[in-house]
């Protein structure tokens, strides 16, 4: 009835969630990490070895995968996270925001106990990882550089992000 108005709220809840999750961004949380390392880099396995994460799926010809593992101090840290692939808009040459549509981001499967996580059927673009946790919130997991971390998905690739770090 109102297709104008319907559009414009639209609009301003995405405004508001893009607002969030960028202030989010700044704040010294134990979801923001300086650094990452390859999954071959970490220091519970040799060079080229991947632990076992219930199963890599296979990606189709025209969907990708994205592996990796959440690295905590404690492994109660992990419990009740959620993961998922937000979006990435830029802001300018080197910069980035995201942000996170519930309704069609992908969500990734995650052991709270080994950190291991995987997202399966992720269609082919550029998506920013985002973790969310009950009591604080969603935000977007940052570079040592201090900008949103960008994913690309190819079709028929395993996208892997390493180690993330859960604060220091």
């Amino acid at each position: 009835m109102y297709p104008r108005r319907s559009k414009f709220l639209a609009g301003i809840v995405v405004m508001i969630s893009l607002f969030l999750v960028c202030a989010c961004q700044n704040v010294d949380s134990p979801l923001v990490s300086t650094s990452r390392s390859p999954i071959t880099e970490s220091p519970l396995y040799g060079p080229n070895e991947m632990p076992e994460i219930a199963v890599i799926p296979t990606p189709s010809p025209t969907e990708g995968v994205v592996v990796g593992r959440l690295v905590a101090n404690n492994t109660n840290d992990r419990i009740g996270l959620s993961i998922f692939l937000g979006d990435v808009i830029t802001l300018g040459e080197e910069s980035h925001a995201a942000f996170l549509d519930r309704e069609r981001a992908p969500i990734g499967d995650l052991n709270p106990a080994t950190g291991w996580f995987v997202f399966k059927h992720v269609r082919p673009g550029i998506y920013a990882l985002i973790i969310s946790e009950p009591e604080a919130g969603s935000r977007a997991y940052m570079t040592a550089e201090g900008d949103v971390m960008v994913i690309k998905v190819n079709p028929g690739e395993i996208t892997s992000l390493g180690d993330i770090f859960l604060g220091r």
